[in-house]
């Protein structure tokens, strides 16, 4: 029995015998992930005697509650729901005003408006959390949540946006 394989192969040395769905060959491996986000249960309290100071700075743990901000956001879903195939939008401002909070406020809300959300890191960046294979959708709006995007080597940052030149939105944070 055959091997069977269906995604994208990188390496220099690639043999396949047979496939029985896409398969995307490249030399090179991409310098940047996607992730599908999906709006994830509010995370489990921490014990006041295992808190650290940085528990509090922790956005994935939403223990400061969300400020909203209607100008921002409604500017956001106008950016969003625009005609324009194809459209960066960059949020910038000081640390600590909630850039990131906002950035996953919106992708919670575009993913209950269903468009299709994936957050974005460069390949240097560790997992949060074991990558799990999720099947996209076919079809239907996708927006791209990139956080921190100061921080990603420009080369993965330039290469990211032309690869995804097909219909999507991208929001990036700095």
């Amino acid at each position: 029995m055959g091997q069977s394989v269906g995604g994208s192969v990188y390496g220099p040395n690639i043999q396949i015998g047979s496939a029985d769905g896409p398969v995307t060959v490249a030399w090179e491996q991409p310098d940047f992930r996607l992730e599908l986000l999906t709006p994830q249960p509010r995370p489990q309290r921490i014990p006041r005697c295992e808190r650290v100071p940085s528990h509090l700075l922790d956005v994935h743990r939403l223990v400061v509650p969300y400020r909203p901000r209607r100008a921002v956001e409604d500017e956001l879903t106008h950016w969003r729901d625009d005609d324009e195939p194809v459209s960066v939008r960059l949020v910038y401002g000081p640390g600590g005003v909630g850039k990131t909070r906002l950035a996953g406020v919106f992708a919670a809300l575009s993913h209950q408006r269903g468009w299709t959300v994936l957050g974005a890191a460069d390949t240097t960046t560790p997992l949060r959390e074991p990558a799990e294979r999720a099947e996209m959708p076919a079809g239907g709006d996708v927006l791209v949540v990139v956080d921190y995007a100061e921080r990603w080597p420009l080369k993965a940052l330039t290469r990211m946006v032309e690869t995804l030149g097909f219909s999507i939105r991208t929001l990036a944070s700095k």
